[in-house]
């Protein structure tokens, strides 16, 4: 089967046939079309006025051609046989391999415990047997002689359900942008330095502002799990009741001279990215460039939540560092344009995910639909043999949207590759970083390839 899902719908659909045509025969209107067979053939042989020696001897040929023919239909394609039964054994679904995950998932026990409560094998007329066959085949070989996905959609749909779920975590992230991030910013604005990344310094454990700023810059309050230092913590003449002090936002972020089970802001958020999103930061160790660091692809994956979850500044005062109101123009304007970008964002995103995850689970239930109807279209076709052909083409079109899905997301990924790169042409780095919320590009340019490439996932079909 194309989804795991299809491996259930596939069984229901067939199951739901036999249960309407043993309902058809049961009340005789399966054999209506044989009935309407022979009234057409007597008016066609009055209406053309044959010769009355003629007549019976042709009407009888025409009549037996056409009851056999129908007979056969009905046999291959209309009754369910017990030679070509389908079983939940004989149905399987392989994860594809992407770059991220070479080997395919094991789909655990869910698969035995979702068909117990359903059919172990149900009968199949023989004919959409062979078609379900002959489709499935074809679409593994065009899968198999496509190339491996990279996995971007994996890994972009794991940092955006990254976030920090622990109240008292994010009171601290929001505690660091406020003591730390602000003042060191704000100081590194006033110095007004040339050539640094601005990858560097837009995040709250950016490389130059720990090396430089955060290493003189201290927690405005004491923080939990750094002890008191009476060589840093000059303000107390000796150790406060609780003990702790006020480390330095370089200590604070990479947890030097902390308590070992605080280990630093950033092993706190790391730890929080492995509940929320398990997996994100090994996929994105494997499928990126040798050269790129695990603390590079943590650091990432750090941002990811954080941009989901932004800290926000616990002083809310709207005047600038001059004590001017000169900023609220300025602080407004820039929250409108960046509320506009995030609601842009955010419908892209909902539209991507609505086209990307719920048209495969369509896909299966209308691979039920039909399979379930099928009595009702053979039977309005009166047993026509083109009837077959028909429905062939119709299953294996829909089977196959799953090679093209699979084409289009490829497609996607390349363009993603070729649209965004650094300065250095590390495409996939900035791509995987763009798909995670951190890469410093053109968002709107991210927007239009998620929506042309939404289209196209919808439209192809």
């Amino acid at each position: 089967m194309d989804t795991p899902l299809a491996l259930y719908t596939t069984l229901l659909g067939w199951q739901f046939y036999n249960h309407i045509w043993d309902v058809l025969a049961g009340v005789g209107i399966v054999f209506l079309p044989f009935l309407g067979a022979l009234l057409a053939s007597l008016v066609t042989d009055r209406m053309q006025g044959d010769a009355v020696e003629e007549a019976p001897r042709k009407s009888l040929i025409r009549v037996e051609a056409r009851i056999w023919l129908m007979l056969f239909t009905a046999m291959v394609g209309a009754v369910p046989s017990g030679l070509t039964p389908l079983t939940a054994g004989s149905l399987s679904y392989t994860s594809p391999a992407t770059a991220a995950s070479p080997a395919s998932p094991s789909t655990g026990t869910y698969g035995s415990a979702g068909f117990a409560a359903g059919p172990a094998s149900v009968p199949v007329p023989p004919w959409w047997y062979l078609v379900i066959s002959v489709s499935q085949g074809i679409n593994r070989a065009v899968l198999a002689a496509m190339p491996d996905l990279q996995g971007l959609q994996e890994i972009e749909q794991l940092a955006r359900i990254a976030y920090v779920q622990d109240p008292g975590l994010r009171l601290e992230a929001s505690r660091f942008y406020t003591d730390c991030y602000i003042p060191a910013k704000s100081r590194l604005v006033d110095d007004n330095p040339h050539g640094i990344d601005p990858d560097q310094v837009n995040w709250l454990g950016g490389r130059h502002l720990i090396d430089t700023y955060y290493g003189d810059v201290r927690a405005a309050s004491a923080v939990s799990g750094f002890p008191f230092d009476p060589a840093r913590d000059l303000e107390w003449t000796s150790p406060p009741g609780h003990g702790w002090g006020k480390p330095t936002c370089r200590q604070w972020w990479t947890g030097a001279g902390a308590d070992p089970g605080h280990g630093g802001l950033r092993k706190l958020l790391l730890d929080e990215i492995h509940t929320t999103a398990p997996g994100l930061t090994g996929k994105l160790v494997s499928i990126l460039p040798g050269a790129v660091t695990p603390t590079f692809v943590e650091d990432h994956a750090i941002r990811a939540v954080l941009s989901q979850d932004p800290p926000s500044r616990i002083d809310t005062s709207l005047y600038d560092s001059r004590g001017t109101a000169g900023g609220v123009f300025d602080r407004l304007q820039n929250t409108a344009v960046n509320f506009g970008i995030f609601l842009s964002r955010i419908f892209v995103d909902l539209f991507t995910d609505m086209i990307t995850l719920g048209l495969p689970i369509m896909h299966a239930l209308i691979l039920m639909s039909l399979f379930m109807l099928l009595p009702f279209g053979v039977i309005a076709a009166s047993y026509n043999p083109s009837f077959l052909m028909t429905g062939a083409i119709a299953l294996f079109s829909v089977s196959f949207w799953i090679p093209i899905w699979h084409m289009v997301e490829w497609s996607r990924e390349q363009v993603m590759l070729s649209v965004f790169h650094d300065a250095a042409g590390n495409s996939l780095t900035n791509a995987l970083m763009l798909l995670t919320g951190t890469a410093v590009v053109d968002t709107t340019k991210a927007m239009l390839v998620d929506l042309a490439f939404s289209t196209l996932f919808l439209g192809l079909p």
